[in-house]
Parts: structure tokens; sequence; C-alpha cells
């Protein structure tokens, strides 16, 4: 295969599909409720939570989150029994939250739909492999592209079980750092704050050893193009893999949105060394107008 696609959520979100995190939020305000009101209460600043879901987790406030489990246990440090509720609680509650907020992507996920046929790009798929970042089977859907030429990079959607990979890129010693240290008392409660958040940790290494097989196919791309993805720092590791696999020679065309998505290519080019007569930024509904005739006319 002499081509690589690697397909981010603004495709999706090109071809119809409210698939912000904008459209999450109001998701969970509609259907999970509960959770919704927790999220906005143990986060510093739920605006930036949800505008970039992802990153958002691992700034959860541990100080919000232990003020609740005191709520009603006055003795929580003056005795055992007291210290002992609000250790449990804390773990009731980060419990709770991985759970439900794992279950709520998923139904969130499940319920989109499934894309406008007259949003297609002109893009040519023969010789090609796709990466896709999303969740969703628009580019078999939409496009008729066979399932053994793409790799769900972070899982497909199916049921609400489907096991979705999502998350912050913060390592334990990150993690541990964001956790007060002025009370030796809560440090028991504030272990089950930092395993909550590594559990909503996106583990790229696993993915990429994971996925090994479809990444040793790439070492003939010489044509990469990235269509509709952020180039959020959190999928760095991703994109050193594939500049690491690719050939040397590969040009890269990256479409951009917005002039912060335009700013963010020239980070991850400058990142991975990729020169800058081997890329080229485009707005990604010119990528087909540009490059082929209409498939679709």
């Amino acid at each position: 295969m002499r081509k690589l696609y690697i397909i981010g959520n603004g495709f999706d979100i090109h071809h119809g599909i409210d698939s912000s995190y904008r459209s999450f939020r109001e998701y969970c305000r509609l259907n999970q409720e509960e959770l919704y009101l927790k999220l906005e209460n143990y986060h510093h600043d739920s605006d930036l939570l949800w505008s970039d879901f992802e990153i958002g987790l691992s700034d959860i406030s541990p100080e919000y989150i232990l003020d609740f489990a005191k709520i009603g246990n006055n003795d929580w440090d003056t005795s055992y029994k007291g210290m002992y509720a609000f250790v449990d609680g804390v773990q009731e509650e980060m419990d709770y939250l991985q759970i439900s907020i794992k279950g709520a992507f998923a139904e969130w996920i499940e319920q989109l739909g499934k894309g406008n046929r007259e949003s297609r790009l002109s893009f040519m798929w023969d010789d090609a492999l796709f990466l896709s970042f999303n969740y969703t089977p628009t580019l078999e859907y939409l496009y008729g592209i066979p399932r053994d030429r793409i790799c769900y990079l972070h899982g497909k959607a199916a049921t609400q079980f489907s096991q979705l990979v999502f998350g912050h890129c913060c390592n334990r010693n990150e993690i541990e750092a964001k956790m007060p240290d002025d009370n030796e008392l809560e440090d028991e409660a504030l272990n089950e704050v930092v395993e909550f958040l590594m559990a909503l940790r996106k583990d790229s290494d696993t993915v990429i050893q994971q996925q090994s097989d479809f990444f040793e196919a790439l070492r003939n791309v010489d044509n990469v193009y990235v269509l509709g993805h952020s180039l959020a720092i959190v999928d760095d590791p991703y994109f050193e893999k594939i500049k690491q696999v690719v050939s040397t020679a590969s040009n890269w065309t990256v479409s951009y949105y917005s002039d912060a998505d335009r700013a963010n290519i020239d980070r991850l080019m400058g990142k991975l060394n990729v020169p800058l007569n081997q890329y080229k930024p485009i707005k990604l509904g010119n990528i087909g107008n540009e490059f082929y005739p209409s498939l679709f006319s």
C-alpha cells in the first residue's frame, strides 16, 4: 500500500455527525444527569473539561472530590471509623465515575448518526490503508471502504459495552504531582483518586503494540493524508510511530479547520522532523478537489 489516510473526529463532523465533545456534554446533561453534575462540580473549569474531554479528565480536582466525601462525616479526621468511612466514600465515588464515564461515552458514540452522503470527499482509496481515531463506521458506511483496510485504533462502537480507548496522556508521576500534600490524613483517599485517574489514561504504547501488524504494513507508504484530526498532544505517540515506519521521503497532506489547527500542524510536523517541503496544510473540504476528480459525480 502506498497511501495512508489518518481519520480524526473532524472527518465525522464534516459528514454531519455531531461527535464533538460539546455534543457529549449535552448527551450527559439530558441522559446522565448525575454523572453530568458530578463532572461539572469536580472540575476547576467545566467549560475546559468539555472542550477537550480526554485531556480535561486529568484535571478533575482531587480537593473537590475529598470535600464531597467529607460531607456528613465530621469525624473523618478524628476517629478510625470516620477515617475508614471517608476513604470508602472516595473509593465508591471513584468506582462510580470510572464505570459511568466509560459507559456513557460508549452509549453516546453508539447513538450518533451515520452521516450525510452528500458531504463525501473525493479521495482515492485504491492502494490505501486507513487509520481511524474515530469509533464510528463512517468509512465503511459512506465510502464502502473494506473493513480489512481500516484499523480502528481505539476500538469501534457496536454496543454500549464496547471497549473504547480514550483518556488523557498524563503518567503516574504527573498525576501524583497534581495531588495536594498538606494533610497526611488524606493520603489513602488520594491514592484512590490517583488510581481512578490512571484508569482513565490512554495507554498509547499498549495500543501501538496491539496494532503492531498494521503499523508494520505502513513501510511502503509514501503519501500520508491526515483528515479531520486535531493533532492534540495526547495522540503524538501514534504520529511518532507512523513517522518512524513510513518512508522518510513521504509527503504529508494535513487538513485544518481553524488557525489554531493550522498552528498545531506546524507544531507536530516540527516535532516529527518533517521538512517544510514534505508537508502541506489544506482545508478538509479541498482534499479531493485539489488532487482527484470527483468519485461521486
